[in-house]
């Protein structure tokens, strides 16, 4: 999902008019729209602004890996850089492994940010979570 596409189901889910929430971002809606639209991408600044008045973490918006199996994988492949994720097979399924010894602090906050994922994950399997609490704790999680 692209960033504007982002934008757009956000505010409509908090309940936002593209009028409303140009006014509170202090941009024309025509603006508001060219973002929404994929017309035009924010700059930093403005990216920050709306995921403020949204009341998410701006790299909810930002983030786009793509739509395919390719764009996918080369996520995967960065990931592995960054962070040393390792795909290692568990009987028929192959799962991404951080190593034990986590050596930074970056590699320790997505171990944390991974766990919490799980049982949100789980939460929602089990009906303990809607599928709009998730989608809103997605959109609002911060490592």
């Amino acid at each position: 999902m692209k960033i504007g596409e982002k934008i757009h189901r956000i505010r409509k889910e908090r309940g936002y008019t593209a009028e409303q929430f140009a006014e509170m971002l202090g941009i024309s809606t025509v603006s508001l729209r060219k973002y929404e639209y994929g017309e035009r991408t924010p700059k930093e600044p403005m990216i920050t602004e709306i995921a403020r008045r949204l009341g998410v973490n701006p790299s909810s918006l930002k983030s786009d890996w793509g739509n395919d199996a390719n764009d996918a994988i080369h996520m995967l492949f960065e990931l592995e850089e960054a962070f040393c994720l390792e795909p290692i097979k568990v009987g028929d399924t192959v799962v991404l492994t951080l190593p034990e010894d986590l050596g930074s602090e970056d590699q320790e906050a997505l171990a944390r940010a991974l766990r919490q994922w799980y049982r949100n994950n789980r939460d929602l399997k089990d009906n303990e979570l809607t599928r709009d609490e998730y989608v809103a704790w997605k959109d609002s999680f911060k490592a």
